[in-house]
């Protein structure tokens, strides 16, 4: 924020991303599921988290977004960005060598820079 300190920045996210001057629009409380018994018992939570993510990007209107971490769920928010035409920068880039190599094809289809 210092080096532009008119941006206006929103997103998920917690206290640290808060005191940078981030407008949290859903706590991370909202986000941290790990493993398959914890995505299947929230998965209302996570659809929720879906749709308030895609609101809130059609209603501000950004330049682009910054998705960090998390490819189960940026991977297919990426995809919506694509499909709005909003440019799509990630940042620490989903472990493709451990978990799943057709991301190779989602981030190359969907992520227009990545940053590791």
């Amino acid at each position: 924020m210092r080096s532009h300190p008119d941006a206006e920045l929103q997103g998920f996210g917690g206290e640290r991303m808060k005191e940078q001057g981030v407008k949290i629009l859903r706590s991370l409380n909202f986000l941290s599921f790990m493993g398959f018994y914890e995505v299947v018992k929230n998965i209302s939570t996570i659809m929720q988290n879906f749709r308030i993510a895609k609101e809130a990007i059609l209603k501000f209107k950004p330049r682009a977004v910054i998705l960090i971490d998390y490819p189960g769920f940026n991977l297919r928010l990426a995809e919506f960005l694509k499909e709005n035409n909003i440019t799509c920068i990630y940042y620490i880039s989903p472990q493709i060598w451990a978990w799943k190599e057709s991301r190779v094809r989602k981030v190359k289809a969907f992520v227009d820079r990545m940053y590791v």
